[in-house]
Protein backbone atom coordinates (compact mmCIF):
# COMPACT_ATOMS: atom_id res chain seq x y z
CA UNK A 1 0.00 0.00 0.00
CA UNK A 2 1.58 3.32 -1.04
CA UNK A 3 1.65 6.06 1.60
CA UNK A 4 1.78 9.72 0.62
CA UNK A 5 2.89 12.00 3.43
CA UNK A 6 1.25 15.39 3.81
CA UNK A 7 3.36 18.47 3.23
CA UNK A 8 3.18 20.55 6.45
CA UNK A 9 3.97 23.75 4.48
CA UNK A 10 0.66 23.41 2.60
CA UNK A 11 -1.49 23.12 5.71
CA UNK A 12 -2.73 26.15 7.60
CA UNK A 13 -5.04 27.06 10.45
CA UNK A 14 -6.94 29.63 8.37
CA UNK A 15 -10.70 29.12 8.02
CA UNK A 16 -11.70 27.52 4.73
CA UNK A 17 -14.20 29.39 2.54
CA UNK A 18 -17.50 27.88 1.50
CA UNK A 19 -19.09 28.27 -1.94
CA UNK A 20 -22.45 29.63 -3.05
CA UNK A 21 -24.80 27.94 -5.57
CA UNK A 22 -22.85 29.27 -8.61
CA UNK A 23 -19.40 28.33 -7.27
CA UNK A 24 -18.19 31.72 -6.01
CA UNK A 25 -16.24 31.44 -2.73
CA UNK A 26 -17.79 32.99 0.37
CA UNK A 27 -16.01 35.07 3.00
CA UNK A 28 -14.64 32.65 5.66
CA UNK A 29 -15.63 35.07 8.45
CA UNK A 30 -19.12 35.95 7.15
CA UNK A 31 -20.71 33.28 4.93
CA UNK A 32 -23.37 35.70 3.70
CA UNK A 33 -20.78 37.72 1.70
CA UNK A 34 -19.60 36.33 -1.66
CA UNK A 35 -16.02 37.18 -2.67
CA UNK A 36 -15.47 39.59 -5.60
CA UNK A 37 -13.76 38.54 -8.84
CA UNK A 38 -10.32 40.20 -9.16
CA UNK A 39 -8.94 38.77 -12.40
CA UNK A 40 -6.82 35.85 -13.57
CA UNK A 41 -3.18 35.22 -12.71
CA UNK A 42 -1.21 33.91 -15.67
CA UNK A 43 2.37 32.91 -14.92
CA UNK A 44 4.89 31.11 -17.06
CA UNK A 45 4.82 27.30 -16.69
CA UNK A 46 1.90 27.45 -14.20
CA UNK A 47 -1.81 26.87 -14.45
CA UNK A 48 -4.04 29.93 -14.73
CA UNK A 49 -5.62 30.87 -11.39
CA UNK A 50 -8.77 32.90 -10.75
CA UNK A 51 -8.36 35.57 -8.05
CA UNK A 52 -11.07 36.69 -5.63
CA UNK A 53 -10.84 39.43 -2.99
CA UNK A 54 -12.86 40.23 0.10
CA UNK A 55 -16.02 42.24 -0.64
CA UNK A 56 -14.99 44.67 2.12
CA UNK A 57 -11.61 45.37 0.48
CA UNK A 58 -11.03 48.41 -1.72
CA UNK A 59 -8.39 48.23 -4.43
CA UNK A 60 -6.48 51.54 -4.82
CA UNK A 61 -3.48 52.75 -6.77
CA UNK A 62 -0.88 54.54 -4.61
CA UNK A 63 2.37 55.75 -6.25
CA UNK A 64 1.89 53.40 -9.18
CA UNK A 65 1.39 50.32 -6.97
CA UNK A 66 -1.84 48.47 -6.29
CA UNK A 67 -2.80 48.48 -2.61
CA UNK A 68 -5.77 46.92 -0.85
CA UNK A 69 -7.52 48.81 1.96
CA UNK A 70 -9.63 46.59 4.24
CA UNK A 71 -12.70 47.82 6.08
CA UNK A 72 -13.20 44.52 7.92
CA UNK A 73 -13.03 44.38 11.72
CA UNK A 74 -11.53 40.86 11.67
CA UNK A 75 -9.55 40.38 8.41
Amino acid sequence: MPIISLNPRNSSDLPQPGFNEVGVPLCPNDHSLPMVYDGITREKDRADRIKYICPKAKKTNINGRTTYILSCDNP
